[in-house]
């Protein structure tokens, strides 16, 4: 019964969560594990599609273990989602590897140049000009 899978987990406070989890039981009480939570939520944009918001479930904190009791839960859904799956491996890859939030755009998406390049090729322009 201690193997891990991926969960949607309803907690009693009506948060949402999903995690990789592993059900254990010590002194008689129940409870579950969770491997870094994250809360997930579908945002619409203004032309009419929808993205995935993915955050950590307690964002002030480094911890990746949380231990619950079976009392503060509501429900726990083993999830065969691969979208969902896709997205917790994606979010947890982007946090080890510190590329969260630096995504870098590709001349296609508006990508032109970096500040400091740009900025050496208009000295050396304003400099000839000024010669």
């Amino acid at each position: 019964m201690n193997e891990e899978f991926y969960a949607v987990v309803k907690l009693v406070s009506g948060e949402e969560l999903f995690a990789i989890v592993m059900p254990t039981i010590e002194n008689d009480t129940e409870y579950l594990i969770l491997s870094d939570p994250i809360v997930i939520s579908k945002v619409s944009t203004n032309d009419g599609y929808y993205a995935y918001k993915v955050e950590p479930w307690l964002k002030l904190t480094t911890e990746s273990i949380f231990i619950l009791e079976k009392t503060r839960l509501i429900t726990v859904v083993e999830s065969f989602d691969q979208e969902m799956v896709f997205l917790y491996k994606r979010y947890l890859n982007s946090n080890i590897s510190g590329t969260a939030g630096n995504y870098r755009l590709k001349r296609n998406e508006g990508y032109v140049n970096n500040v400091k390049d740009v900025r050496t090729q208009l000295e050396k322009i304003y400099q000839k000009q000024s010669s």
